[in-house]
């Protein structure tokens, strides 16, 4: 396709074999008062854009890209400012079969426009690298049929360029057939109960690590949602957890916000019913959770490349204080 001509499907070198793998891609645009500007992507398994720090658009379509890859335009002048923009093109690649994705080789191809001439766009001269939170490689899977589950470190430095190397000539291109789902409001939720916890054998799964701890229920109070909940560990206990039911099932993204008076690792469970008096974060091999690595202060997480499907969230919080 013209448009794409001068662009080259590209991942981080040593890293196109690699499974659940996330690399960012980083560019400078100077954009001009009056000028429109528009992105021009395609990926696999998925990608997102942030212009100086802020999500601008995400979401691939799920595509057969050894037959047709599809890509997806993208009006993004709004989202950037009159003078220099710091962008990051973040790509993931699943690189696994499952239910959801094939397990075709990582790559990210993406041209951005001025006035409909190409300003920017993926080379082998691109500065990339692995993202510097996002932890790749293999780890626990949500189930054979969704794939992996995500650990996160905000603490994550962002590293020097790599290479960039041509993982795929791509056979065809075509635009996105039907519109791109829409990001809403959070949805709003209860607590449920929240108290303190106690880890079982340190050796355990992730799944089984939230699924097989003694819980202590805290004192039942109605909490505002604008201040925030607050929650204190007591001595003697590992933790601090809450469950929050949206009261209904869902299929969403997750956003998380949070505040630590230390660095601390949080895990995220979630599932669809109480009957274990928690969420059920662990079934056989299946692992219902993920991991944040968390900063002391404020913390604000969304993850763009996996929905989760529930009705009930958990968070366990190894902080002596969060809210």
């Amino acid at each position: 396709m013209e448009l794409f001509q001068n662009a080259k499907y590209i991942w981080c070198a040593g890293m196109e074999d690699t499974p659940n793998c996330y690399v960012n891609c980083y560019e400078t645009l100077t954009a001009v008062p009056g000028k429109t500007y528009k992105l021009y992507i395609t990926a696999h398994t998925d990608y997102s854009l942030w212009a100086d720090g802020k999500l601008v658009t995400f979401g691939q379509f799920a595509d057969y890209p050894d037959q047709v890859k599809i890509y997806d335009e993208v009006d993004i002048t709004d989202a950037l400012q009159a003078g220099e923009n710091k962008l990051t093109i973040t790509g993931y690649g699943q690189r696994l079969d499952s239910s959801t994705q094939r397990g075709e080789v990582s790559g990210i191809l993406y041209v951005i426009t001025e006035d409909g001439v190409d300003v920017c766009h993926s080379s082998l001269s691109t500065c990339i690298a692995l993202h510097p939170c996002f932890i790749s490689g293999e780890m626990e899977r949500v189930s054979g049929q969704l794939g992996y589950t995500f650990h996160y470190d905000a603490s994550g430095e962002v590293p020097a360029c790599g290479e960039a190397i041509e993982t795929a000539v791509l056979p065809a291109l075509a635009p996105r057939p039907i519109e791109k789902l829409v990001l809403k409001d959070a949805c709003p939720m209860r607590l449920v109960s929240h108290g303190c916890f106690t880890e079982g054998t340190p050796n355990n799964t992730l799944g089984q690590r939230m699924q097989y701890v003694s819980l202590a229920f805290g004192e039942r109070t109605k909490p505002n949602w604008e201040s925030g909940l607050a929650l204190t560990r007591q001595e003697g206990f590992d933790g601090t957890y809450a469950v929050v039911d949206i009261g209904r099932e869902e299929a969403g993204l997750l956003s998380l916000d949070v505040e630590l008076d230390e660095d601390t690792e949080l895990l995220i469970g979630w599932g669809e019913h109480l009957d274990d008096m928690r969420v059920r974060a662990y079934v056989g091999t299946r692992n219902f959770i993920s991991v944040l690595k968390a900063k002391k202060g404020k913390n604000h997480f969304f993850h763009p490349y996996r929905r989760l499907g529930l009705r009930y969230m958990q968070l366990h919080i190894y902080a002596k204080k969060a809210s």
